[in-house]
């Protein structure tokens, strides 16, 4: 990330493939929309459990031992997040809008749309949330499989996810502060490979939120 962006809790990150989020120096932070409070026997909304002060105590052990002092400093970032992340989780009210939590993608987003105001209210600025979804690979299954693994279900769960999210962002008065990405590097050839089509590179991307202007084109003969 760029120098200006980093700081508290630049990214957090929902998904299982990072590779868009990392360098050198990018903080980021693993979380889960099922997450619990409760990290082993150690309680995380809770400052005085036992086990939590001695979870926090490991993180701020010191050695000789290179080695050693990079275990507690990543187990420190990470504890110190995570209770971060359940703190907000406590203080985030249930989400206005209904969002298809059938499917990881809108589990996601309805999550991240309660953890935002918290954020902006502790005044925590220039957040990246970063989130994925698969199921994609349907080679012979483009429409009509009825347990939701042909291409027109996914695409209608992710059209019904980001209109929840959308529908949320303007009731928590955030639309024109969020830009929201959209882009999938996968795609499907023409051509038959034994059983549908087979897999191939694709470019698919489109932004949305109140801060895009659309209907502008600067590409140029």
């Amino acid at each position: 990330l760029p120098a200006g962006f980093q700081g508290s809790l630049p990214v957090i990150s929902f998904a299982r493939d990072n590779t868009l989020v990392t360098g050198v120096r990018s903080r980021m932070t693993l979380a889960d929309s099922g997450g619990s409070r409760w990290w082993g026997r150690a309680d995380l909304g809770d400052s005085t459990n036992r086990w939590t002060q001695i979870t926090e105590s490991m993180g701020q052990l010191q050695s000789k031992n290179r080695v050693e002092n990079e275990f507690s400093r990543s187990l420190s970032a990470s504890f110190n997040d995570t209770v971060r992340l359940t703190l907000a989780d406590q203080k985030a009210p249930p989400a206005k809008t209904m969002f298809p939590v059938s499917n990881q993608l809108g589990r996601d987003l309805s999550y991240i749309s309660r953890l935002m105001p918290v954020f902006q209210s502790e005044g925590i600025q220039r957040q990246f949330f970063f989130t994925d979804w698969g199921g994609f690979d349907t080679h012979v299954t483009q429409r009509g499989d009825s347990d939701g693994r042909a291409m027109d279900i996914q695409l209608q769960w992710l059209a019904s996810a980001l209109v929840a999210w959308d529908t949320e962002l303007k009731l928590n008065g955030m639309h024109d502060k969020v830009i929201t990405l959209v882009l999938t590097e996968f795609g499907r050839t023409l051509e038959p490979a034994g059983e549908g089509t087979d897999h191939a590179w694709g470019n698919h991307w489109f932004m949305m939120g109140g801060p895009v202007k659309g209907g502008l084109n600067w590409l140029r003969a």
